[in-house]
């Protein structure tokens, strides 16, 4: 759900470590979905169904109320390019 987008983003953020950050950020998403049925199986038979939903619910709110960080510069060029990451 925000694997695409996130790895789309980074274009504008990151110039000359383009390929390193979106490494990073591929690894991190392949071990995350590796482990969250480890993680979830051992969830659910600790605290039951409803209860280990809370976990994937709030990772979920976490994307979206970090999502605005994301945002492109979308028309903003007073902004110089010292505050860009290089």
């Amino acid at each position: 759900m925000i694997y695409t987008p996130s790895l789309v983003i980074l274009g504008h953020y990151f110039k000359k470590r383009l390929g390193l950050v979106n490494g990073i950020v591929s690894m991190g998403s392949s071990i995350f979905t590796m482990a969250m049925p480890h993680i979830m199986d051992g969830l659910i038979t600790k605290v039951g169904v409803r209860k280990s939903n809370y976990l994937p619910s709030s990772d979920i709110k976490q994307c979206l109320l970090s999502v605005e960080k994301l945002l492109p510069f979308s028309g903003r060029h007073d902004i110089p390019a010292r505050h860009l990451v290089a």
